[in-house]
């Protein structure tokens, strides 16, 4: 009787970790749904990055799906791999936000400072 609060306590969180896993999955097919369309539709600058974003949401989808696959006890090497999906999709993760920022550095460079585009006045 000392384990059962325990067991119970166990079975929860197993359900809660499934539903979980499920809804990120939902999350990141939604994501990859989206990004195709965002990359589809922009100007070659912001392709670069949101290609990024869509290769991360891709993996993690892989991921979930793995970890789905573990749960059902279909996949005995998750640990691993699921430890290299997380490092990949962060690194393409990343590398969308450096693309982004460095065009989003580009156009303010290439955009006049509104202070110059002011005409001046002399105070009276």
């Amino acid at each position: 009787e000392r384990h059962g609060p325990l067991i119970c306590y166990t079975n929860t969180m197993d359900l809660i970790n499934w539903y979980l896993t499920y809804f990120n999955l939902l999350l990141a097919l939604v994501s990859i749904v989206m990004l195709f369309g965002i990359v589809w539709h922009v100007e070659h600058g912001f392709d670069a990055s949101y290609k990024f974003f869509l290769i991360a949401a891709i993996i993690l989808a892989i991921k979930f799906f793995l970890d789905i696959l573990h749960a059902a006890r279909v996949v005995p090497f998750h640990e691993a791999v699921s430890h290299a999906f997380d490092t990949l999709a962060i690194i393409f993760f990343t590398f969308g936000v450096l693309e982004m920022r460095e065009l989003i550095e580009k156009l303010r460079r290439e955009k006049p400072d509104d202070a110059e585009k002011k005409p001046r006045t002399k105070p009276v």
